[in-house]
């Protein structure tokens, strides 16, 4: 048997695996957002839709996952990339600078918890205070906590993928490029940047989908109800989900994956069409 069908054999059992935990159940909850609820399985076409659309606080859940997206996972990917060349121009050294990186996906969030509460959250903190002080908005002071965790939390990972896509791009025209007398951004933007464009995108993608797992942090720091600046998506879903209304969890589920499919669409496109993000 050859190499490739050995893989292909291997990779069957994890393909089903995911059929039945993840695609098959996901088809359920689409099926359960046109039904009554899940106790009375009778058909109400859209009406699940319109009501859950309709809703403010879903569109409040909406907006502030779409927000707390929009700056972190850009945040994100900026530090991680700019700490993967930063230990990448030092080669080999500082190797246990790199392994403290991978300590934040080691450690439980509740074990960090109480140190961003007492920073943040708690009216005494030091940093809530200071924010407070330059005239901060409450919004932005109530969100940084949630930020700053899930970059702590996410920046090791994307380290790890950032570094192994630098170390395989080739020196030679990066030595010829300075021998040319090209200065180093144009340097990364010409030569090192469309080298590891397709883990830039996957590392963007990935971030995307840790930022949606974020709900067990902020739920940590600010409960079931949270301020408004900060409810997001699972906080709505997790509520419905406790009430049992599984009708209006399975619709604000599907229509986020549809929201967040396009967006993930959009970027491989614009990926593979400029061929990198240049």
């Amino acid at each position: 048997m050859s190499l490739h069908k050995k893989i292909m054999c291997a990779a069957i059992p994890l393909m089903l695996g995911f059929l039945a935990l993840y695609v098959l159940s996901f088809i359920l909850s689409i099926r359960y957002s046109f039904l009554k609820s899940a106790f009375a399985m009778e058909f109400v076409g859209w009406e699940n839709y319109r009501t859950v659309l309709s809703n403010g606080y879903f569109r409040m859940a909406v907006k502030n996952t779409l927000i707390f997206l929009a700056v972190g996972v850009p945040s994100l990917v900026l530090l991680s990339l700019a700490l993967a060349l930063g230990l990448n121009s030092v080669g080999e050294r500082f190797r246990l600078l790199r392994a403290a990186f991978i300590v934040p996906i080691l450690i439980p969030s509740a074990a960090v918890i109480p140190v961003f509460s007492g920073l943040f959250v708690n009216e005494g903190g030091i940093i809530r205070q200071a924010l407070t002080f330059i005239g901060a908005p409450e919004a932005a002071i109530t969100r940084l906590p949630v930020i700053l965790i899930f970059i702590w939390k996410n920046c090791g990972m994307n380290l790890i993928l950032l570094l192994s896509a630098l170390s395989a791009v080739p020196r030679d025209p990066i030595r010829a490029a300075r021998i040319d007398g090209a200065k180093r951004f144009k340097i990364f933007r010409k030569i090192v940047l469309p080298q590891i464009a397709p883990t830039l995108f996957f590392v963007t993608v990935f971030s995307i989908v840790k930022g949606l797992g974020i709900f067990r942090e902020a739920y940590l720091l600010y409960g079931d109800y949270p301020d408004t600046s900060v409810y997001m998506l699972q906080h709505y879903m997790n509520n419905h989900f406790a009430k049992l209304n599984y009708q209006y969890l399975s619709v604000g589920a599907t229509v986020f994956v549809l929201i967040l499919t396009i967006v993930v669409c959009l970027l491989y496109r614009y990926e593979s069409r400029s061929g990198g993000f240049t």
